[in-house]
């Protein structure tokens, strides 16, 4: 049996080998879902990618989000999870190292459909003590890389 791997709210970021979940009817999508309620027993799977899709949550939402994903996995199971870093964001529009435009596409999204827009942000230690709350004992900053930084956050019973 083929081991699940769930890349959610991937949109056009089709990847091989894994199940694509998304809201929308695209192509390479093999599960439409919304991924505030997922449609996966729990502790289905050892790996999740979330990456680009939280920012386009509510905090709220984005905080049921990271719930499901804790209640899909599996101990020692790895949530991979990318998103915009405010902090290098507003130091770069700051210091007029990318343009306002660039600065806002990446705040609020490219609101060029209904799904398409930025409704929260994170900087890494705001996005680990989220991860905290909800239940998850280890968070690792992996790559703080202008846009975005990416986290990996494992289940686990200990840190």
């Amino acid at each position: 049996m083929e081991e699940l791997i769930l890349n959610l709210g991937c949109g056009s970021d089709i990847r091989p080998n894994m199940t694509n979940v998304d809201i929308r009817d695209l192509p390479g999508v093999n599960k439409i879902a919304d991924i505030r309620e997922l449609p996966f027993p729990d502790s289905c799977t050892k790996l999740i990618f979330l990456e680009d899709v939280l920012e386009h949550f509510t905090l709220n939402d984005a905080i049921i989000v990271l719930k499901e994903c804790f209640r899909v996995l599996r101990l020692g199971g790895q949530l991979n999870i990318k998103v915009p870093d405010l902090i290098s964001l507003t130091e770069k529009v700051v210091s007029d190292e990318i343009t306002p435009f660039v600065y806002q596409e990446f705040i609020y999204g490219g609101q060029d459909y209904p799904e398409n827009f930025h409704k929260s942000g994170y900087t890494p230690q705001f996005l680990s003590g989220i991860c905290f709350t909800v239940g998850f004992k280890r968070v690792d900053l992996i790559e703080r890389a202008h846009p975005n930084f990416r986290m990996l956050v494992i289940k686990s019973k200990n840190k």
